[in-house]
């Protein structure tokens, strides 16, 4: 550490010290370290909005079309008696959701990319040079996030829950983990179709150092899940409030 004495404001020496290039360079490289990963927050929640947007679709179509309630197992029982999804799992809200989701992630790539905001990952569309891969992604992470709760309603059923009894954790992960299932099926049919170089999902959230994405989204959807499922029940969108 370099120092040298100057004169202060009475006269008197003041000392005053600096840094060597390589001490101003580490804090540097830690501010830029710190500025990355308070970025992936944003980014984060930004990449998963079309699950979100998906998740909360069927209840919002319930009450639009209240006659499209087929259930998706037909209203058939497992061999245990029971229903094997449960009436509150529909075909009207697995399709409408998975619409709604493919049409979401579009218009936010649309958005992003017409914008020029380069802080925010437009689907794939610049990362591979077509904005065709958009509604594809948006589509298998809109029916993976419904799939991934209807499989969690199988398991309930056989725990012996009633559709509507809260069962914290799973309640919470399954659209998310459904829908990464699919978003990477997603990036694999987008390659072997020549759509794209890499695959979408392991590009965003797991390889080259973007694995924190994935932590954050699951850590906070474990949080504002119930949040939104609270606030679904006082806005009378929901029968209970988990």
């Amino acid at each position: 550490m370099r120092s040298y004495v100057s004169v202060g404001e009475k006269g008197l020496p003041a000392r005053q010290t600096f840094k060597p290039d390589n001490d101003i360079a580490m804090d540097y490289g830690c501010v830029i370290a710190m500025c990355e990963v308070l970025l992936f927050i944003p980014q984060a929640l930004f990449l998963m909005l079309p699950t979100y947007v998906a998740n909360m679709t069927p209840v919002f179509f319930a009450k639009l079309f209240p006659r499209w309630d087929t259930p998706l197992d037909f209203g058939k029982l497992h061999k245990d008696g029971k229903p094997i999804f449960g009436k509150n799992k529909t075909w009207r809200g697995l399709i409408c959701g998975s619409l709604v989701a493919m049409l979401f992630a579009s218009g936010l790539a649309l958005a992003v990319h017409g914008s020029g905001l380069a802080a925010f990952p437009d689907y794939g569309w610049s990362a591979y040079g077509s904005f065709w891969v958009v509604p594809v992604i948006g589509l298998f992470m809109g029916f993976g996030a419904l799939a991934g709760d209807a499989v969690k309603s199988f398991f309930k059923r056989r725990r012996g829950k009633e559709p509507g009894a809260a069962w914290y954790g799973p309640d919470q992960l399954d659209f998310i983990v459904g829908s990464w299932l699919f978003a990477l099926a997603a990036g694999g049919v987008l390659q072997l179709c020549g759509l794209a170089s890499g695959n979408w999902f392991l590009d965003l959230f797991i390889l080259g150092g973007n694995w924190p994405r994935a932590v954050f989204v699951a850590a906070s959807i474990l949080i504002l899940h119930p949040l939104t499922n609270w606030i679904g029940y006082k806005l009378k969108l929901k029968k209970v409030p988990w």
